[in-house]
């Protein structure tokens, strides 16, 4: 069995009357790209949540948060351009290998079960099947294969 435990948040980004239903106005891109510049550096990545009253909606990863999290918020990225406007909270931690950050977000998105991430859920094509297992494989010291684990 594998342990996996998420990182403290680094940021935790309130974002009430900021996110816009109808996206491909760059002044508001322009906008919600100074706000997140302000706590997100430029080219920083990481793992985010993005919140609704109901919780995490969606969860991702980026090795530039501060453009990913912009375009989701000003109703610019298809996965989540039906619910930009309900967004109000944006938080997550800085983590910049790709690696960690794809495993983390695999955790976050099991654990979660956000409505707007399809493949990683198996909502797919609305057909819907909660995830029974998580494989992770393990490599230790090159090649070395210790085989693959799941929980259920």
């Amino acid at each position: 069995m594998i342990t996996i435990e998420l990182p403290k948040m680094d940021f935790d980004i309130q974002v009430e009357g900021e996110s816009a239903p109808s996206g491909n106005d760059k002044a508001i891109y322009d906008r919600l790209y100074k706000m997140m510049a302000a706590v997100i550096p430029w080219k920083r990545g990481g793992v985010y949540f993005l919140c609704t009253e109901e919780g995490p909606v969606y969860i991702g990863r980026s090795i530039n948060m501060n453009q990913r999290i912009s375009t989701h918020l000003s109703g610019n990225e298809a996965s989540t351009s039906s619910h930009s406007g309900k967004i109000n909270r944006v938080y997550g931690f800085f983590e910049n290998n790709i690696g960690n950050q794809e495993i983390y977000e695999s955790y976050a998105i099991q654990l979660h079960q956000p409505k707007l991430n399809k493949a990683k859920t198996q909502r797919i094509r609305g057909n819907y099947k909660k995830a029974q297992y998580l494989h992770v494989q393990v490599r230790v010291h090159g090649n070395h294969r210790l085989g693959n684990h799941g929980t259920n």
